[in-house]
C-alpha cells in the first residue's frame, strides 16, 4: 500500500506544479488588459457584495460614492453601478460600439 501512496502523491505533487507553471506562462504571455475598468468595492468575492449589499442597498451606494464617485463595481455578481446623470446620460446615449464590450 505504501507504493501507492507515493504514486498518487508524486501525481498530485506533479498536477500542482504544471498548474502553478502554467499560470505563471500565461500571466507572462497574456497582454495586460489596456481597458479603463471602474473602480471596485474592496471587500471578499461574492460574500463581502453580499454582506455590503444586506445591510441597505440604498446606505451602500450613498457610502461608496463620495470615495469611488459615479461609476464603480460591487463584486457581487459584478454589478455595476451608474449614480448621476452624468454618466447615466453617456450611457443611455452611446452607440452599440461603445457599450458591447
Amino acid at each position: 500500500m505504501e507504493l501507492g501512496d507515493n504514486k498518487i502523491l508524486t501525481v498530485g505533487l506533479l498536477l500542482v506544479a504544471t498548474l502553478l507553471v502554467a499560470k505563471l506562462i500565461s500571466a507572462l504571455i497574456m497582454p495586460k488588459s489596456k481597458k479603463c475598468l471602474p473602480p471596485v468595492i474592496k471587500a471578499w468575492p461574492i460574500i463581502g457584495g453580499l454582506i455590503h449589499f444586506l445591510k441597505g442597498p440604498a446606505m451602500t451606494l450613498r457610502q461608496e460614492y463620495p470615495k469611488l464617485g459615479s461609476l464603480f463595481t460591487l463584486n457581487l455578481l459584478n454589478i455595476t453601478f451608474f449614480i448621476g446623470l452624468e454618466i447615466s446620460a453617456h450611457f443611455f446615449k452611446a452607440p452599440k460600439t461603445d457599450l458591447s464590450q
